[in-house]
């Protein structure tokens, strides 16, 4: 039975979904079949929520391809209840594939890999474009970055992630460029975009 067959398999959900998981741990390369097939699954909220848990606890080491298609699933499975929480997640862990562009560094608990800076730059683009794309459907998620954004106080806590995000909400929701532009002003106050940490996201970040 291929894996996209699974998502008839109502009434074993749960079992399913637990399949699904498994799988997604060892085949990186099923990562966007897999989560259509746990998309149209019918889960119990406990269920969702341990997809969640599950992608957010292996996202620091996703793989640059993975994370368009592991974000989009979960915003898009969020509630508003818990949406703070989950964009907060999901900046913290993220690892852009343009943050290691000249380095021969790599995230904690990633697996070495080549990656271009042409694909970089391409899977940058498509996983904000995703971000942009749900957070249109979902208003919601808006209020979530810019508090989560907003809620960074230190140097050390800040990623190139938040400034990207905080533009390409200025650029898509207009009614919204008050507030942000508010959050940017508080953060070069802060010292925390300073000159140099705007230019180097700049230089990595080609979205």
């Amino acid at each position: 039975m291929s894996v996209l067959a699974c998502g008839s398999l109502s009434s074993e959900g749960q079992r399913s979904c637990e399949l699904l998981l498994d799988l997604y741990d060892y085949k990186p390369e099923l990562t966007a079949a897999i989560l259509d097939t746990l998309g149209d699954l019918t889960l119990q909220p406990e269920s969702l929520e341990d997809v969640r848990h599950s992608l957010l606890k292996t996202l620091q080491a996703c793989r640059p391809e993975q994370l368009p298609i592991v974000v989009k699933f979960l915003l898009y499975s969020t509630p508003q209840s818990i949406a703070y929480q989950v964009v907060s997640d999901i900046r913290e862990k993220i690892n852009l594939p343009g943050d290691y562009i000249g380095t021969q560094s790599t995230p904690k608990g990633k697996k070495a890999s080549v990656c271009k800076e042409s694909d970089a730059a391409a899977y940058e683009v498509l996983l904000f474009d995703k971000i942009k794309m749900v957070t249109l459907v979902n208003t919601f998620l808006a209020n979530s970055w810019l508090k989560a954004i907003q809620d960074v106080v230190d140097v050390t806590s800040l990623r190139p992630f938040d400034f990207i995000v905080l533009v390409v909400l200025y650029d898509v929701l207009p009614y919204r460029r008050r507030p942000i532009e508010s959050i940017i002003r508080n953060k070069i106050r802060m010292g925390l975009f300073s000159d140099a940490v705007v230019e180097k996201i700049f230089a990595n970040h080609q979205t």
